[in-house]
């Protein structure tokens, strides 16, 4: 008998995992969803030159699509990759390590189904050390959603273009709310759904500290005019020790040199988006 319950989800909602050589948790995340109210949900899975073991469909009762490649093209190239092989209206990003908790994802999808001006989600995020928001806590128009637990409009997202290839891994979400935020685009923070976030420390990006500097100064370069810069500058150094201030500062001016041509922020779109609150980080 067909779960009437996984009817609204299976149609409108696919899922996308990245991962690289990090078998042992893409398994411990494709068990969790076995077992929720997304397991009727197309999963698609892209290994990112890992190599060695990877799951096979055999393994789980899920519909599982898996593309694996030889070689790394980057986090961000893999991410925009999931929304081209995407077949539904949406799309829940996570890493492979994480996973939903708790939460109805009718409620979630029941938002973006009647909120055109709501391009994305950014679901409520925790990890072994750090708290999730209360779940009772109302919802609120957040800054930027992050990578391990969002759900976008595949629509919008490929309109815009995606994340950039510049960028290969790091802030890409930043880059992607500076591009709504543009488009008078929201994104929401749902506090009902809770995602935890393993984190685990294996293949993390090697120079990840200069490469999200590097980004960092990239993307404000590319959709940011001067003055919106100066204020960004100075939230980047606040608060760093002096000794770190040098390395950082040139790693973030290779990005604002490296800067493409694109349409800018005006300072009232761009004040608009600083003034909305931070999602959860996990």
């Amino acid at each position: 008998m067909i779960d009437k319950n996984q009817i609204k989800p299976k149609s409108l909602l696919s899922i996308g995992i990245t991962t690289k050589g990090r078998i042992h948790e893409l398994r411990a995340t494709l068990s969790i969803l076995e077992n929720s109210e997304l397991s009727a949900c197309s999963i698609i899975l892209i290994d990112d030159g890992g190599g060695g073991d990877f799951v096979s469909k055999e393994e789980y009762s899920l519909n599982l699509l898996i593309h694996r490649y030889q070689e790394s093209q980057g986090l961000v190239a893999r991410r925009n990759e999931l929304a081209g092989l995407c077949k539904t209206k949406y799309l829940m990003s996570l890493d492979d390590d994480s996973a939903p908790e708790r939460g109805a994802i009718d409620d979630v999808l029941d938002l973006l189904e009647t909120n055109e001006d709501v391009a994305a989600v950014a679901l409520n995020l925790y990890n072994e050390v750090s708290e999730h928001l209360d779940s009772s806590m109302p919802n609120f128009i957040a800054r930027y959603y992050v990578g391990c637990g969002h759900i976008y409009k595949v629509g919008i997202f490929k309109k815009l273009g995606g994340y950039s290839g510049d960028l290969f891994y790091g802030h890409e979400e930043r880059e992607y709310a500076l591009k709504l935020a543009r488009e008078s685009l929201n994104i929401i923070h749902i506090n009902h759904y809770i995602v935890k976030h393993r984190k685990s420390g294996i293949n993390r990006v090697v120079g990840y500290n200069a490469r999200m500097s590097r980004n960092l100064g990239w993307i404000n370069g590319t959709y940011l005019g001067i003055l919106p810069n100066i204020i960004e500058l100075y939230s980047f150094l606040k608060g760093r020790k002096i000794n770190q201030v040098g390395l950082v500062l040139k790693d973030y001016f290779d990005g604002i040199r490296a800067r493409k041509s694109a349409g800018k922020l005006t300072f009232s779109q761009y004040w608009k988006w600083k003034r909305k609150k931070t999602p959860t980080v996990a």
